[in-house]
């Protein structure tokens, strides 16, 4: 495409080619350089409409029939080694070999139904972006303000705390759930509107005809219920403000204080409040929520959660008027974050650390979780959120382009050490068995849009630009078309190979809503982490001028921003200035 263009820009400085139609021909190759960049978001469209359930929620993942039957004994969940009791099966005693079963049972059961709120966020936003949005508001009207499903009476966690199992205050003996949900440092107790979602729900509790792994006498039943923090900000904040401000056109005065969007938004801050350690971070879960790996997983903090956080909370207090006390509110919640995010980087290392520990008694936070210190995501989300200017304002000149170079080096697919290129990101450090993972570039691609218009060197910009190409062409590699419901689609795989994430979960190559709306939204040119998608703009909130950048949308001075109909007009031009082309040569 590109040689075409050369060809084409000779053409129109040729010898005898008159002004006007040599004009009209330059305008041409620009225009079709930006249509040749990225096709329309719309061939994402029937995916993202198709890939739901009969009731219309949308599912995480396609996945192929018969999928999970032709994975090999080595790529199985193998996490158990011990048998143990089972309070469910009798209290018999089932084997590591039964548990592994039942964790692999799960696993496609889970990602088969399953939908997770942070995919469902930017589903949300790709459709409605996309003039699409009907079944969005059913989602949110439905689901997220009604929180259930058909078959799930309540998605979120408000059983009554009634003391910590870590702590020893409290024996879950029957692992049903008893000692509830305890948020935060205070261990407290929420009621349903300032509770957390859980971060994975579905249509389905059990299964016809699906018997348990562990003890076949009994049936398989839903059996995730973490109220995660990272999922939450996109289910109440992100997603919901995003929708309300693109139907609004951009006019934040069109934005109701009792639509879905501010209602979601106020009883979410509540429940942050509650979950701020010591001033500071936002807690991953509450105690008592189940992780395998890590016991103690409600006394953790994710940065790359917290990134989210911030942004999210931006954009609410961008939309909120001078006078709101829930403007206040989110504004001192959004200070403290910043704070923990800005010391989540670490200098000696060149990038955010994954997350930390808070101790109860002490009320600290060490660095460390239990998890790998070093996280894509956790670069990705936090640049997108503090912003390339802010951060090397704190901590030197082009200390943003190094946390990228050092992103590349240890999350790289591939990295090519003596060209300082990478065929797209992992997850982790992605040397030892690589993946490719689309999620994880693509949200790089939406980070390096900020790098590309911060900095100025020209070398650094040559090396950007070839990483932007670079993520691109990894995705493409992923972008598949599959046929289902009488449908043929286009859609983005997961990752490239099967593969045991080291935070705790497994990713599988097969059609993935959460990348095929990302896709949608990097050629659409719009960062969700920014109300409107678009630039980083400093406002003052109602407490005051808010630490750090704010995202306020790509607004003008009344507050509004042009409509994203009036987005992607290259090819309009384009066709202008060809037609222009044809009757310059032929007249």
């Amino acid at each position: 495409v590109l040689g075409g263009l050369q060809v084409l820009a000779r053409f129109c400085v040729s010898e005898g080619m008159s002004s006007i139609c040599m004009y009209a021909c330059l305008l041409l190759v620009p225009l079709l350089a930006a249509v040749a960049q990225g096709q329309s978001p719309s061939r994402f469209n029937s995916f993202l409409l198709k890939n739901v359930d009969v009731s219309g929620l949308p599912l995480s993942y396609r996945i192929p029939s018969g999928y999970f039957d032709t994975i090999p004994a080595d790529l199985k969940p193998a996490q158990h080694t011990q048998s143990q009791v089972v309070p469910q099966c009798d209290n018999q005693d089932i084997s590591a070999q039964l548990l592994n079963a039942y964790a692999f049972q799960t696993e496609r059961l889970l990602s088969t139904s399953g939908i997770n709120l942070y995919d469902a966020a930017l589903w949300s936003v790709a459709l409605t972006l996309n003039n699409t949005g009907e079944l969005v508001q059913l989602y949110q009207s439905n689901v997220l303000v009604a929180h259930r499903t058909i078959n799930l009476q309540n998605i979120k966690g408000a059983s009554p705390c009634n003391g910590i199992i870590e702590e020893k205050t409290c024996t879950d003996t029957e692992a049903d759930g008893s000692c509830g949900q305890c948020y935060g440092p205070q261990s407290r107790t929420l009621d349903v509107n300032n509770a957390f979602f859980f971060q994975l729900i579905s249509d389905y509790y059990t299964f016809a005809g699906e018997q348990d792994a562990r003890c076949p006498t009994i049936g398989w039943t839903w059996n995730d219920y973490s109220p995660i923090a990272g999922a939450n900000v996109w289910a109440s904040l992100l997603g919901p403000l995003q929708v309300a401000f693109i139907n609004a056109n951009g006019d934040l005065s069109r934005i109701d204080a009792n639509s879905d969007a501010m209602r979601l938004a106020a009883n979410f801050i509540g429940g942050l409040q509650a979950m701020q350690a010591n001033g500071s971070a936002i807690l991953y879960a509450p105690y008592n929520t189940y992780n395998f790996y890590v016991p103690n997983i409600g006394s953790t903090a994710w940065v790359q959660d917290n990134a989210a956080i911030y942004a999210g909370l931006r954009a609410l207090i961008t939309a909120l008027p001078a006078s709101s006390s829930l403007k206040t509110a989110a504004s001192s919640v959004a200070d403290g974050v910043s704070k923990y995010l800005l010391s989540a980087y670490d200098p000696a290392q060149g990038y955010f650390r994954q997350g930390s520990t808070f101790n109860r008694s002490s009320s600290a936070l060490t660095w460390g979780s239990g998890w790998p210190s070093f996280s894509v995501d956790a670069q990705s989300f936090a640049v997108a959120a503090l912003s390339p200017a802010f951060i090397d304002s704190r901590f030197g000149a082009n200390t943003t382009y190094k946390i990228w170079q050092t992103t590349k080096t240890l999350g790289g697919y591939e990295y090519d050490n003596a060209t300082k290129r990478t065929k797209g990101l992992g997850f982790s450090n992605n040397a030892a068995s690589g993946v490719l993972s689309s999620e994880t570039s693509l949200a790089a691609i939406n980070m390096l849009k900020y790098l590309t218009s911060y900095y100025k060197d020209a070398t650094m910009l040559a090396s950007l630009q070839q990483d932007i190409t670079d993520l691109r062409a990894a995705v493409a590699n992923l972008t598949v078309t599959t046929s289902f419901a009488n449908t043929t689609t286009t859609a983005v795989l997961y990752v490239n190979r099967r593969y045991n994430v080291p935070f705790g979960y497994w990713a599988n190559p097969v059609p993935s809503l959460v990348s095929t709306a990302w896709a949608s939204l990097v050629e659409n040119n719009f960062d969700p982490f920014v109300l409107g998608g678009g630039k980083i703009l400093p406002i003052t909130s109602g407490g005051g001028t808010v630490t750090g950048p704010v995202t306020g949308g790509s607004t003008t001075g009344n507050g509004t921003r042009p409509s994203h109909a009036t987005q992607n007009k290259a090819p309009i031009f384009a066709y202008i200035a060809m037609v222009a082309l044809v009757l310059c040569v032929v007249l």
